[in-house]
């Protein structure tokens, strides 16, 4: 099996066996292996987390919708100037 099937067969037998979870249930497990492996120390944990999975989703839906801002506020439910800030301040936008 050459590099590639290493790669790709893994992944597929691991989607294969969350194809019966909600996206809420895969993120769920995914956040909490992740949280678990990771040290949690000092102050604003609960912020700095929400920030990074908040500029990961933006930026994964903008990157889907290329870069169209009505259709990704459409998508995550923010009207287009909160999006426009949230843009801003992840340093997101062109």
């Amino acid at each position: 099996m050459g590099l590639i099937g290493k790669t790709i067969g893994p992944a597929l037998i691991l989607f294969s066996l969350w194809d019966d979870l909600s996206i809420d249930e895969i993120l769920e497990r995914k956040i909490e292996q992740t949280l678990k492996s990771i040290p949690l120390k000092g102050e604003g944990v609960f912020k700095e987390i929400l920030s990074i999975v908040e500029k990961s989703l933006i930026k994964c839906v903008m990157e889907k919708v290329k870069n169209n801002q009505s259709k990704a506020s459409r998508i995550l439910g923010l009207n287009r100037n909160t999006l426009r800030k949230k843009l801003k301040e992840y340093e997101l936008g062109p």
